[in-house]
């Protein structure tokens, strides 16, 4: 099973004249908090975790379902955007699981 992950760059605000603009230029996020409308993710559901360090990756039939719209979306803005690709994750690290998506915790890299 492939999961997929959306990394976008975030709209960053700055005043040009007497209004304030927003402009991609920000770091790279999750589609969540990249300042762009989430319109493309109605009926997607958000589940409440507490768990901070989880990160939200769309199954197969997510991805097709509502990932490549986030990414058309993402783009039109004119936001970078970049698509991580990720195959069988462990099931230790799982902490979420739907139709549509899979949290997962990151590897911890431990030194030696």
């Amino acid at each position: 099973m492939a999961i997929y992950r959306l990394i976008s760059e975030s709209l960053v605000g700055g005043p040009q004249g007497d209004e304030l603009v927003y402009l991609p230029g920000g770091r790279l996020v999750g589609p969540m908090s990249t300042g762009v409308g989430a319109s493309a993710m109605d009926g997607l559901s958000m589940p409440y975790l507490d768990v901070p360090r989880a990160r939200f990756w769309f199954t197969e039939v997510g991805w097709k379902r509502f990932g490549i719209a986030v990414v058309k979306d993402h783009e039109a803005a004119g936001l970078r955007v970049r698509v991580l690709r990720q195959k069988n994750p462990p099931n230790s690290a799982v902490v979420y699981r739907d139709t549509w998506q899979v949290a997962l915790l990151p590897p911890t890299h431990r030194r030696s």
